[in-house]
Protein backbone atom coordinates (compact mmCIF):
# COMPACT_ATOMS: atom_id res chain seq x y z
CA UNK A 1 0.00 0.00 0.00
CA UNK A 2 1.20 3.74 -1.01
CA UNK A 3 0.14 6.33 1.70
CA UNK A 4 0.09 9.74 1.98
CA UNK A 5 -0.22 12.23 4.83
CA UNK A 6 -3.92 12.13 3.92
CA UNK A 7 -4.21 8.58 3.99
CA UNK A 8 -4.04 5.15 1.85
CA UNK A 9 -3.24 6.23 -2.01
CA UNK A 10 -3.32 2.70 -3.31
CA UNK A 11 -4.27 -0.27 -1.76
CA UNK A 12 -4.79 -4.07 -4.05
CA UNK A 13 -6.80 -6.56 -2.41
CA UNK A 14 -7.85 -9.73 -3.65
CA UNK A 15 -11.98 -9.92 -3.17
CA UNK A 16 -14.45 -12.08 -4.28
CA UNK A 17 -14.34 -11.06 -7.67
CA UNK A 18 -10.85 -10.12 -8.55
CA UNK A 19 -8.30 -8.00 -7.53
CA UNK A 20 -9.34 -4.49 -6.46
CA UNK A 21 -7.33 -1.30 -6.43
CA UNK A 22 -8.00 1.88 -4.78
CA UNK A 23 -9.19 2.77 -1.15
CA UNK A 24 -12.36 2.40 -2.56
CA UNK A 25 -12.03 -0.26 -4.92
CA UNK A 26 -12.51 1.59 -7.50
CA UNK A 27 -10.88 -0.37 -10.17
CA UNK A 28 -11.13 -4.04 -10.51
CA UNK A 29 -9.53 -7.17 -12.68
CA UNK A 30 -11.46 -9.83 -12.31
CA UNK A 31 -10.65 -13.24 -11.43
CA UNK A 32 -10.60 -14.61 -15.24
CA UNK A 33 -8.94 -11.95 -16.69
CA UNK A 34 -6.02 -11.75 -14.18
CA UNK A 35 -5.64 -15.86 -15.04
CA UNK A 36 -4.91 -14.55 -18.29
CA UNK A 37 -2.48 -12.09 -17.54
CA UNK A 38 1.21 -12.95 -17.80
CA UNK A 39 2.46 -12.72 -14.50
CA UNK A 40 1.86 -11.12 -11.00
CA UNK A 41 3.54 -8.54 -11.84
CA UNK A 42 1.43 -7.59 -15.51
CA UNK A 43 -1.90 -7.34 -12.42
CA UNK A 44 0.11 -5.37 -10.33
CA UNK A 45 1.36 -3.12 -13.40
CA UNK A 46 -2.32 -2.90 -14.72
CA UNK A 47 -3.36 -1.61 -10.99
CA UNK A 48 -1.18 0.53 -10.67
CA UNK A 49 -1.87 1.90 -14.49
CA UNK A 50 -5.46 2.37 -13.31
CA UNK A 51 -4.83 4.58 -10.50
CA UNK A 52 -2.23 6.51 -12.46
CA UNK A 53 0.65 5.70 -10.49
CA UNK A 54 4.15 7.03 -12.15
CA UNK A 55 6.05 4.05 -12.80
CA UNK A 56 9.70 4.72 -14.11
CA UNK A 57 10.44 3.28 -17.81
CA UNK A 58 13.66 1.78 -16.38
CA UNK A 59 15.37 1.22 -13.12
CA UNK A 60 18.64 3.46 -12.08
CA UNK A 61 22.04 2.59 -13.34
CA UNK A 62 23.34 -0.20 -10.86
CA UNK A 63 26.39 1.41 -9.08
CA UNK A 64 29.65 -0.54 -8.27
CA UNK A 65 28.64 -0.28 -4.77
CA UNK A 66 25.43 -1.35 -5.24
CA UNK A 67 26.47 -4.25 -7.81
CA UNK A 68 28.65 -5.82 -4.82
CA UNK A 69 25.78 -6.03 -2.17
CA UNK A 70 23.80 -7.60 -4.84
CA UNK A 71 26.41 -9.74 -5.82
CA UNK A 72 26.57 -10.84 -1.91
CA UNK A 73 22.75 -11.24 -1.56
CA UNK A 74 22.77 -13.47 -4.45
CA UNK A 75 25.95 -15.44 -3.33
CA UNK A 76 24.29 -15.97 0.06
CA UNK A 77 20.99 -16.83 -1.22
CA UNK A 78 22.45 -18.98 -3.17
CA UNK A 79 24.07 -21.12 -0.83
CA UNK A 80 21.05 -20.93 1.91
CA UNK A 81 20.81 -25.30 1.56
CA UNK A 82 24.37 -25.67 1.34
CA UNK A 83 25.49 -27.54 4.96
CA UNK A 84 28.54 -25.18 5.20
CA UNK A 85 28.32 -22.12 7.00
CA UNK A 86 28.29 -18.52 4.20
CA UNK A 87 28.48 -15.57 5.79
CA UNK A 88 30.07 -11.61 4.73
CA UNK A 89 31.86 -9.42 6.82
CA UNK A 90 32.95 -6.12 7.00
CA UNK A 91 36.74 -5.20 7.07
CA UNK A 92 38.68 -1.77 7.09
CA UNK A 93 40.67 -1.32 3.76
CA UNK A 94 40.49 1.26 0.33
CA UNK A 95 40.18 0.10 -3.32
CA UNK A 96 41.72 -2.61 -4.22
CA UNK A 97 42.44 -1.19 -7.52
CA UNK A 98 44.52 2.41 -8.61
CA UNK A 99 42.44 3.04 -11.07
CA UNK A 100 39.52 3.54 -8.24
CA UNK A 101 41.81 5.77 -5.76
CA UNK A 102 40.36 8.97 -7.41
CA UNK A 103 36.94 7.93 -6.49
CA UNK A 104 37.81 7.52 -2.90
CA UNK A 105 38.29 11.12 -2.23
CA UNK A 106 34.73 11.60 -2.79
CA UNK A 107 33.41 9.32 -0.31
CA UNK A 108 32.63 9.41 3.14
CA UNK A 109 35.20 7.60 5.34
CA UNK A 110 31.87 4.59 6.26
CA UNK A 111 32.24 4.57 2.26
CA UNK A 112 35.87 3.24 2.18
CA UNK A 113 35.21 -1.04 2.79
CA UNK A 114 36.22 -4.06 1.90
CA UNK A 115 33.40 -7.07 2.07
CA UNK A 116 34.85 -10.36 3.00
CA UNK A 117 32.99 -13.61 1.66
CA UNK A 118 34.01 -16.86 3.67
CA UNK A 119 32.60 -20.18 3.65
CA UNK A 120 33.06 -22.15 6.87
CA UNK A 121 35.21 -19.24 8.00
CA UNK A 122 37.84 -19.26 5.60
CA UNK A 123 37.73 -16.30 3.16
CA UNK A 124 37.12 -17.24 -0.05
CA UNK A 125 36.22 -13.91 -1.90
CA UNK A 126 36.91 -9.80 -0.73
CA UNK A 127 34.71 -7.15 -2.83
CA UNK A 128 35.28 -3.15 -2.04
CA UNK A 129 32.95 -0.51 -2.73
CA UNK A 130 34.08 0.24 -6.27
CA UNK A 131 33.63 -2.61 -8.01
CA UNK A 132 36.37 -5.10 -7.79
CA UNK A 133 36.30 -8.23 -6.17
CA UNK A 134 39.15 -10.80 -5.50
CA UNK A 135 38.92 -14.18 -5.47
CA UNK A 136 41.38 -17.13 -6.55
CA UNK A 137 44.40 -14.52 -6.39
CA UNK A 138 42.63 -12.94 -9.14
CA UNK A 139 41.32 -9.46 -9.55
CA UNK A 140 38.22 -8.64 -11.12
CA UNK A 141 36.38 -5.44 -12.00
CA UNK A 142 33.03 -6.89 -11.21
CA UNK A 143 31.13 -3.29 -12.92
CA UNK A 144 33.07 -3.83 -15.95
CA UNK A 145 32.13 -7.80 -16.35
CA UNK A 146 28.69 -6.74 -15.32
CA UNK A 147 27.90 -3.82 -18.06
CA UNK A 148 29.54 -6.90 -20.72
CA UNK A 149 27.00 -9.52 -19.30
CA UNK A 150 24.33 -6.90 -20.21
CA UNK A 151 23.52 -6.34 -16.46
CA UNK A 152 22.97 -9.99 -16.15
CA UNK A 153 23.82 -10.49 -12.70
CA UNK A 154 22.64 -14.24 -12.62
CA UNK A 155 25.29 -14.89 -15.44
CA UNK A 156 27.72 -12.44 -13.36
CA UNK A 157 27.93 -14.90 -10.41
CA UNK A 158 27.92 -17.92 -12.04
CA UNK A 159 30.40 -16.81 -13.96
CA UNK A 160 32.60 -15.57 -10.94
CA UNK A 161 31.64 -17.88 -8.70
CA UNK A 162 30.54 -20.84 -10.77
CA UNK A 163 33.27 -23.13 -9.05
CA UNK A 164 32.79 -22.39 -5.20
CA UNK A 165 29.10 -22.37 -5.37
CA UNK A 166 27.46 -25.65 -4.20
Amino acid sequence: MLTSPTGPEYQARRMGLGFTAGSEGAFTIAWDQALRMRSARAIAIALEESLHIHLPEKSPVTSPRALGYRVMASILEMTVGDGRQWLTHERTGGPMSHVSESTKERLLPYEDTLWALTRDGEEVAVLDNYGWLKIDHRQIDLHARYRELNGSLYLLVAGVFGGLLP
